[in-house]
């Protein structure tokens, strides 16, 4: 029906640009909801660091800034 519809008039133009990219990107939108693997972890990580990036604006040594995250990593792990 999708596909069917993409060559019909009376569709606007932004949607089937919309269409098309998603029917281009079919087999990867499939792996990414059909696969048990995420990011998730990898993000939150991320975002830890960015928010102790932030919070800890003005330490003189990036030593204390890597042993301060260290540090966060090693207890979130442990609490969970």
């Amino acid at each position: 029906m999708i596909r069917e519809s993409q060559n019909s008039d009376i569709l606007y133009q932004s949607f089937r640009d919309k269409l098309a990219f998603l029917l281009k990107k079919e087999e990867s939108i499939h792996l990414a909801l059909s696969l048990p693997y995420n990011n998730g972890f990898v993000e939150g990580t991320n975002n830890k660091i960015k928010l102790l990036k932030h919070s800890a604006f003005g330490y003189r040594k990036h030593e204390h800034l890597f042993a301060r995250t260290y540090w966060m990593q090693t207890t979130a792990i442990h609490s969970i």
